[in-house]
């Protein structure tokens, strides 16, 4: 998913800027926020993947065209998924 890698990308760089500022300045505030700003960012993508999540362990519908297209796939090739036409 895009948004974990954004966000893993987005807690490092909040990490070493605050780390950074704490070098700098000598002030633990900094770094202190910057753990809390990962900690919210956090939470919100663990927010996020729990809605996607739910949506599809609810039973979400495919779409009856990508339905077809599917079956059409398996019905093809019947040895990979070891079902045979019978």
């Amino acid at each position: 998913m895009v948004s974990e890698d954004s966000a893993a990308v987005a807690g490092i760089l909040l990490a070493a800027g605050g780390v950074t500022l704490h070098r700098i300045t000598g002030v633990a505030a900094y770094d202190a926020a910057a753990s809390i700003s990962i900690g919210l960012l956090l939470g919100w993508i663990a927010y996020a993947l729990g809605r996607d999540t739910k949506d599809l362990l609810i039973g979400e519908a495919a779409d009856p065209e990508l339905r077809l297209d599917i079956v059409a796939t398996v019905a093809e090739n019947p040895t990979s998924t070891g079902c045979s036409k019978s």
